[in-house]
């Protein structure tokens, strides 16, 4: 609107120049009139630099407080992420719960057995637990039965050390079976219903 008013001003204002050169005054004052009632509207209704800077600040203002609280938010997300996750200390942590609870027992083949199995911790994200090279001649009935009992041990021992440790940890790390050679007898991943056997 106010370039409106500044456009009138301007053409109102070159056509009384011309009205007075061509020496008709009445025109020339109608011109003058009109420019001057443009020349005001434009004045009063013009936005002010202390007006414009208040409204620039608030923006400012607006913005930053929109960009603070976007950065509490990503903390807060990046907070809760590695709250979700394990790192290698704490791997190693629950590797030595493992280690220090399972019970001696070489009676029952479907039992952990300290003395001929041990977990050990791969980085932040699986466990391996090693078992003795003769559970390869096992049927696959027998694998899959140790197994199970295995996955049920690791995942409620799990729940036990993160909640006694404080840890807010949804799934444990990756669970693997493998012979001492290294081979896999059986993988299980965070999600899977059960674990799968593999050799």
């Amino acid at each position: 609107m106010t370039n409106f008013f500044a456009i009138i001003m301007v053409v109102s204002f070159g056509t009384m120049i011309f009205y007075f050169v061509k020496k008709k005054i009445k025109f020339a004052l109608i011109s003058l009139v009109i420019s001057f009632i443009a020349f005001f509207v434009v004045g009063f209704t013009a936005p002010r630099d202390d007006h414009k800077s208040s409204d620039s600040n608030k923006t400012e203002q607006t913005s930053s407080s929109k960009k603070t609280s976007a950065d509490k938010t990503a903390k807060k997300k990046a907070g809760a992420e590695t709250d979700n996750k394990l790192n290698v200390d704490d791997n190693k942590s629950f590797e030595s719960y493992l280690n220090n609870d399972m019970v001696p027992n070489d009676n029952n083949k479907f039992l952990i057995n300290s003395n001929t199995m041990n977990f050990e911790a791969g980085g932040a994200v699986s466990m391996f637990l090693y078992v003795p090279d003769k559970y390869k001649s096992y049927s696959s009935e027998d694998k899959q039965r140790f197994a199970n009992n295995a996955l049920d041990i690791y995942q409620e021992s799990f729940d036990i050390w993160s909640n006694s440790n404080n840890k807010k940890i949804k799934n444990p790390p990756y669970f693997y079976i493998k012979y001492k050679d290294g081979g896999n007898m059986a993988v299980w991943l965070p999600g899977d219903k059960q674990i799968e056997i593999r050799g």
